[in-house]
């Protein structure tokens, strides 16, 4: 018998002695003397009965333990183990009835539910295994899309941890040298440390009360200049889980290399300072000429062909300046700048909303009820 069994047979065997013991001392003290006598003759006679019939007693009480503990104990703590084996290693693990008979009900009761169990966990296993199939070629497709796209797309989760981007985000964000330091981008790392935290947190809370307000226009806009010299113009939209909740799931960044457009926005100033100050004495000469013509008009034949003249070069000096500014400027006229469309309100909303926060200023607001929609950079 088990360390156990023992200990409920030593039990067992005190609780029997006591007992006997208390039935025996209750039986003499009702006995008279006369009748004590005749039982001190009886056990003189024989001693060894009444030992022999508690070893006896004893011996079965020791062959019950023995058989409940090996019959029912012992197998039930067997299968209970075997449970565990099921619902941990195992779900296809089976209990045997036959080598335990005696709980044979249970056995088959723990069988039935294992099988269940099993079924259950194979469905669930392949419901995870196709949702997994599912995302996996979203994934697989959303990567191919943006792997072609010129501008470079970045997809962060709501802390902004980045989740998926293609190799023209990776070119824009690192540059074309070496990646060093914090100035490369990978999965699991955050936006806030390729990109300026400034500029996105500014761009989210404008999200943000957009999405208060219930406008379905959800980007912003904003340009961050790189260590390398280079400026990107970034879209920024949330990806949001349903129309109803409007919950933001994410963000996805979309990143354009518009240092070249800063350039020709410097180029068209030129263009500009060009035509207003260097066309400026031709059209001052042409001008007087005319003026002089009109107010003469008693002018002699050459002296008026003089004037024309004049105002024929001046003429086709301007011309020719203006077709080399539109031959030098003609791909920068077509460019635009690097801003975002923005209603004058939202503007005046995001000035309210940062200079109260301030608490320096004490200021009321008044737009106009007509919508004026500017181009700007809002940051």
């Amino acid at each position: 018998m088990r360390a156990n069994a023992w200990v409920w047979f030593l039990a067992a065997a005190a609780l029997e002695a006591a007992i006997l013991v208390a039935a025996a001392m209750a039986l003499w003290s009702q006995l008279l003397p006369d009748e004590r006598v005749v039982l001190e003759m009886i056990w003189a006679r024989q001693p060894g009965l009444p030992i022999l019939a508690g070893v006896a007693l004893l011996l079965l009480l020791g062959a019950g333990v023995h058989l409940i503990f090996k019959w029912y104990i012992d197998p039930v703590r067997s299968v209970a183990e075997d449970v565990r084996l099921i619902a941990i290693g195992n779900s296809a693990h089976r209990l045997d009835a036959k080598a335990r008979p005696a709980v044979q009900d249970l056995i088959a009761g723990i069988n039935l539910l294992a099988e269940q169990y099993q079924s259950t966990q194979q469905d669930v296993l392949a419901q995870i295994a196709k949702a997994n199939a599912a995302i996996e070629e979203e994934r697989n497709t959303l990567a191919a899309l943006i792997s072609h796209l010129t501008q470079g797309v970045l997809v962060c989760n709501p802390e902004g941890r980045i989740l998926l981007y293609n190799q023209r985000a990776r070119a824009l964000v690192e540059g074309s040298g070496q990646a060093v330091g914090s100035n490369w981008i990978g999965l699991g790392r955050s936006v806030y440390s390729v990109m300026d935290k400034k500029r996105i947190t500014h761009a989210l809370l404008n999200i943000e009360q957009t999405l208060r307000q219930g406008e379905t226009r959800l980007m912003t806009a904003f340009v961050t200049s790189r260590p390398d010299g280079k400026l990107l113009n970034v879209h920024l939209m949330p990806v949001l889980d349903n129309d109803v909740d409007r919950n933001i799931r994410g963000y996805v960044f979309i990143l354009e290399d518009i240092t070249r457009r800063i350039g020709v926005e410097n180029r068209r100033s030129t263009l500009l300072r060009s035509l207003t100050e260097g066309q400026r004495s031709a059209i001052a000469g042409i001008r007087a000429a005319i003026e002089t013509i009109l107010s003469y008009p008693e002018m002699d034949t050459a002296r008026r062909h003089e004037f024309l003249e004049v105002i024929q070069g001046e003429a086709l000096k301007v011309s020719d300046d203006l077709d080399r500014l539109q031959l030098e400027y003609s791909q920068d006229i077509k460019d635009h700048g690097p801003f975002e469309d923005m209603l004058g309100t939202d503007l005046l909303a995001a000035l309210e909303r940062q200079l109260a926060d301030g608490g320096e200023y004490d200021l009321e607001i008044s737009a106009p009820v007509e919508p004026l929609w500017i181009r700007l950079d809002s940051y």
